[in-house]
């Protein structure tokens, strides 16, 4: 498609075998062979490619990169990052920029993460907050593994740091009377292996809590929701009107069922 696009005819690419989306498996041996020497100072080794700043090394900074350097590049990035702070490796997206004035990095931040508001760490756990994307008044939790990124299911320990970070948050927030909506384990899982494409799935696959908040919450903390009138919608559109609408569990309930299922699973 992306051929044809140029010019190039269907006829040559079914011909020549030519699969655009082919993987670029490139020899060790084949890569570029440009001085490496010391960038900086990189858990007290030398960096190859650029310094502890991010900035490419001069011999990389012009000149064709072939994508088995830039993937090694694209490691060092995310090395570097995961220094400061290992939520760097589940947040962002590194690129590479190459063009003939000059090739540079850009860092870009993964959509799954431009909605979080708040988040917490606990013994080598993030607890992170996210406003709901969906046309729906709710917090959405997750836990993220600062090594293994996120996670499925909870361990009775990851269940106790998890609900005091939510204590803090609904404190913090001055939320009150509030109610939880939760997709079990199973449930969870048993889309995972149901032949659906990944969009098409009702839930994810990883562990998510969703905490009821008042309507007024979703637009004061996501701005493109003042642009519509949330309480009008809620009354005439059905997607909207069944998300406002879903039967949510008190915070005694929903804890005693993740902690329970945390024990039987662990």
């Amino acid at each position: 498609w992306r051929l044809q696009r140029r010019g190039e005819s269907r006829a040559f690419v079914v011909m020549s075998g030519y699969n655009p989306y082919a993987p670029r498996n490139i020899p060790r041996d084949t890569r570029d062979t440009r001085d490496t020497r010391d960038g900086g100072d990189f858990r007290g080794g030398a960096l190859k490619y650029m310094n502890n700043d991010l900035a490419l090394l001069p011999q990389w900074q012009s000149g064709r990169i072939d994508y088995g350097t830039e993937e090694d590049i694209k490691r060092e990035c995310i090395n570097i990052l995961c220094e400061r702070n290992p939520l760097f490796r589940h947040m962002v997206n590194i690129k590479l920029v190459k063009n003939p004035r000059k090739n540079f990095i850009n860092l870009i931040l993964k959509q799954d993460y431009q909605d979080m508001i708040h988040h917490e760490f606990k013994n080598g756990n993030y607890h992170c907050f996210f406003v709901s994307n969906k046309f729906e008044p709710y917090i959405i939790v997750t836990v993220v593994n600062k090594e293994t990124g996120p996670v499925i299911k909870l361990t009775p320990e990851m269940v106790t740091d998890l609900r005091a970070s939510v204590a803090s948050f609904v404190s913090a927030r001055k939320i009150v009377n509030e109610t939880y909506h939760y997709t079990t384990l199973s449930e969870r899982l048993g889309t995972r292996d149901d032949g659906f494409a990944r969009q098409n799935k009702s839930h994810s696959t990883k562990f998510h809590l969703k905490i009821r908040v008042p309507s007024d919450f979703i637009p004061t903390h996501m701005r493109a929701m003042q642009m519509l009138d949330l309480s009008q919608l809620r009354q005439t559109l059905e997607p909207v009107k069944y998300n406002f609408a879903r039967v949510n569990m008190t915070s005694s309930e929903i804890w005693e069922l993740i902690r329970n299922e945390a024990r039987e699973n662990s």
